[in-house]
């Protein structure tokens, strides 16, 4: 069974101090399941996106999308629906809405990088598969916050060695590609451009970008 309220209590944990991989080996070791468990739960995967781009995310509202497929039958629909509807709302702001900077909401909140954190737990991680889930949040929480482009790269094609058919992957190779950029980057690259401090073409990004509801793990 996946430990929710260890991974909360690690996440929300960041806002406080930072975490330093091979200071505390107990404290890895214990850690180290419950985020391999990402690869094998889809809704711990949501939620732990979530709370790391929505840091004021609370523990009950991370319950609710961690454990959207446990419980009995009867409520499920409502659950699921409940959940779906956190995921998507804060999936859809990071990606939509201009005022929303993930970049310095999770600057703000955390006392440090945290993709890069979550790069190096994840390298700790055996067997590489396991790694995946872990690796796909990676990923996009460093496409949301705007990563220099060779960092995301980096971190996308740990993600791709992982697991090449992950679907996270599929959609964050598509933005790559397209050179497609959150709402806040983009307007961000905009306003530089009328200021003359990016050229045209770095802020000639498309239109198009991943549906929210389809960037989450159904």
């Amino acid at each position: 069974m996946v430990d929710i309220d260890r991974l909360y209590s690690f996440l929300d944990g960041l806002r406080a101090r930072p975490w330093t991989p091979g200071v505390d080996a107990d404290a890895d070791a214990a850690l180290l399941p419950a985020l391999a468990d990402l690869t094998r739960r889809a809704d711990v995967r949501d939620a732990v996106l979530v709370k790391v781009v929505s840091p004021g995310m609370d523990r009950d509202a991370f319950r609710t999308v961690a454990c959207r497929s446990e419980g009995g039958r009867g409520d499920m629909d409502g659950r699921v629906s409940a959940a779906y509807a956190l995921v998507d709302g804060v999936v859809a702001k990071a990606w939509e809405n201009p005022g929303y900077d993930v970049r310095q909401v999770m600057q703000t909140a955390y006392h440090q990088d945290v993709p890069k954190l979550l790069d190096r737990l994840a390298a700790r991680i055996s067997p590489l598969a396991d790694q995946s889930g872990l690796r796909a949040v990676t990923a996009y929480a460093s496409w949301l916050q705007g990563d220099d482009m060779p960092v995301f790269k980096g971190y996308l094609d740990s993600l791709r060695a992982a697991d090449p058919s992950d679907g996270w992957a599929a959609q964050l190779s598509a933005a790559y590609e397209s050179r497609e950029y959150p709402a806040w980057l983009r307007a961000d690259l905009d306003e530089r451009e009328r200021a003359g401090a990016v050229s045209a073409s770095t802020a000639d990004v498309l239109a198009g970008r991943p549906d929210p509801a389809a960037a989450v793990s159904r």
